[in-house]
């Protein structure tokens, strides 16, 4: 039994004589990222999806075992990052899979968000890939992940074609909404002065 991919022979290898060389050809990966996702995020909730992006390949057979996804911006109140896997461009937390653990905590400004100990077969008509987080009612600040290069993603069977650089998985930075908790006016010297709470 032969290892998925293409073979060529070789009777002239010289090993011995009627000695064929085989080579398998390995699956490539074509990486999109997605900075035409907008994300649409309400503060108060779990598994809200702030970016995404796609793995194609060639042949069947590869998966993504491992992703690190680097978040820019300063921002407060984001837990329970999560990498999921879809197979279309929308995200569903009822149907999509989670890949390996969440990370509980913000990892901070600038550094990376990284997922491993799972395997996400990787389709020939492409694989979506999400990252969720849930937000605090008091979530304020904006976030953007980031592909940082081809080291980011970890491969089997297969390997990234092209170059990755800081590769953006939303359409711009997530402003992360302000919400207010309190708001009156009144009036002092024929001025009315408003008061309000983020």
């Amino acid at each position: 039994m032969y290892p998925a991919g293409g073979y060529s022979a070789n009777p002239e290898s010289g090993l011995f004589p009627g000695s064929f060389d085989i080579t398998a050809d390995a699956a490539t990966i074509t990486f999109t990222n997605d900075s035409s996702f907008t994300p649409v995020i309400s503060n108060g909730s779990a598994n809200q999806a702030i970016g995404r992006f796609q793995l194609t390949g060639s042949t069947s057979g590869v998966s993504l075992t491992a992703a690190s996804i680097k978040l820019n911006n300063t921002r407060s109140g984001l837990s329970n990052f999560k990498l999921w896997s879809s197979s279309n461009a929308t995200f569903e937390s009822g149907s999509d899979t989670q890949l390996g653990s969440k990370i509980s905590s913000d990892p901070g400004v600038g550094a990376s968000a990284s997922f491993s100990s799972f395997s996400s077969s990787i389709s020939t008509s492409g694989t979506y890939y999400f990252l969720t987080v849930d937000l605090a009612s008091s979530t304020s600040g904006s976030v953007q992940g980031a592909i940082v290069n081809n080291a980011s993603l970890t491969i089997s069977s297969g390997t990234l074609s092209g170059t990755i650089s800081n590769a953006a998985l939303s359409s711009s930075s997530t402003t992360l909404p302000v919400e207010l908790s309190s708001f009156n006016a009144n009036t002092e010297d024929n001025t009315v002065v408003l008061h309000w709470t983020t």
